[in-house]
């Protein structure tokens, strides 16, 4: 089980007895949280009438059902003791405007542990809850052109999607034999059955659902966009090798722009729409090949006997990763991912995927972190007293880099090194 996950349980549990958590009444914050906290709940008891059945209509706050006559600082004190004892630790509780409180993690001991259970877990960090005790698969119940160059964009999206929730369900299911259910993925908008999923056409410049471009024609045309930017935005000296490099980055791309919408949702692609290749999948593929290339200065650095060797992770003092880039860097997406990964197919079942989900992450990530990498400078001096500081760092980007190619890798792309 992962910390995020289980610390909700564990606050649930204190706040009604019962570890089972419906909906959101429990909100993890994303931004503003120096100020904010990283958690909230909603004080009044009448907010909670959807995780609690009573007959008792007297109570007032959500902490007077199971610590009754207590004042309120008191219980919230409380909380914060019996935190000590959770997988991640409450350093503070605050009460704003009088109806919700909110909770301020422990920074350091978080940091330490996110940092170590990604790097100790790799690659099966974020893909070790098993949210389905049986086997769901996914099938297309069209008969699907094979061929890239007849293929229509809008199966090219069901067959992205068949593939992309194979791999998520795959990571998410159990390990056994026994199938629960057979997901069908139509794009058919007529075939509104149980277990079946459907995809929302792709639709040109025009508004109109795409029938004649192909597959194979959009592959190209993406490639050829990226290679156009690597010149001309990121002065990118391309080679004449770097064909088969740029087709991988092209279907790459396309499979950012199918996924960024509902499944249900049309989505618009137009050929020469530059600005959506360059907003959206070019970005993440920089900021992809920047951690790389951080990643590589410094080992060449330590080659160069430039910076002494990397200490062992045990030894580091993550104490250190005091900006509020490196906070957010590591609650908001290394610590949630796993709730990320979940979110897109919890709902399977009932007909809905938010595949979307891992694309919004992977965009709020990459700009978090070209937040972080444009204000601190990270391969600083190779001053004695700046070492430590400097180590913790290398660290929390190995960490971001594996929840970057775990996310890639869910989407069938091969994680971008240079660019």
């Amino acid at each position: 089980m992962y910390p995020i996950i289980t610390f909700i349980e564990d606050l649930h549990e204190f706040l009604t007895g019962d570890r089972l958590v419906k909906g959101n009444i429990i909100r993890k914050h994303s931004k503003k949280l120096d100020r904010l906290g990283d958690l909230s709940f909603p004080l009044s008891f009448k907010n909670w009438s959807q995780n609690i059945t009573i007959s008792d209509t007297n109570l007032r706050t959500i902490f007077d059902y199971l610590s009754s006559g207590q004042d309120l600082q008191s219980q919230l004190d409380s909380l914060v003791k019996q935190s000590e004892k959770w997988a991640l630790t409450v350093r503070e509780c605050k009460l704003i405007n009088n109806s919700d409180v909110h909770l301020y993690l422990k920074r350091s001991d978080t940091i330490d542990l996110c940092i170590k259970k990604v790097l100790n877990e790799r690659e099966n960090y974020g893909l070790l809850h098993k949210c389905f005790t049986k086997k769901i698969t996914v099938s297309l119940d069209h008969t699907f052109e094979c061929d890239f160059a007849k293929m229509t964009l809008t199966e090219l999206r069901a067959l992205i999607t068949h593939d992309v929730t194979s791999n998520v369900l795959a990571c998410l299911s159990a390990n056994n034999s026994d199938s629960d259910c057979d997901i069908k993925i139509t794009i058919n908008s007529n075939q509104k059955q149980d277990f079946t999923l459907v995809c929302g056409s792709v639709l040109n410049e025009n508004g109109l659902k795409d029938t004649k471009t192909t597959a194979f024609e959009l592959y190209r045309k993406r490639a050829l966009d990226l290679q156009l930017m690597a010149q001309h935005k990121y002065g990118v000296q391309v080679k004449p090798s770097w064909g088969d490099y740029f087709d991988k980055l092209g279907k790459a791309s396309v499979v950012i722009e199918m996924l960024q919408n509902r499944l249900h949702k049309t989505i618009k692609i137009t050929l020469n729409n530059l600005q959506a290749t360059n907003k959206g999948p070019s970005f993440i593929f920089y900021n992809c090949a920047r951690l790389s290339s951080l990643l590589k200065q410094f080992d060449e650095r330590v080659a160069n006997k430039l910076y002494p060797e990397l200490p062992l992770l045990e030894k580091i003092d993550f104490t250190l990763l005091n900006q509020p880039e490196e906070w957010e860097i590591v609650y908001v997406y290394i610590l949630q991912f796993p709730t990320v990964v979940i979110s897109t197919v919890c709902d399977i079942k009932s007909g809905l995927i938010n595949l979307h989900n891992l694309i919004i992450f992977l965009s709020n990530l990459s700009s978090i972190f070209s937040v972080y990498y444009r204000r601190v400078k990270i391969l600083i001096s190779a001053k004695e007293h700046l070492l430590p500081t400097l180590f913790a760092r290398i660290y929390l980007l190995k960490a971001v880099q594996q929840v970057f190619h775990t996310a890639l890798k869910l989407l069938n792309i091969e994680p971008v090194k240079e660019m």
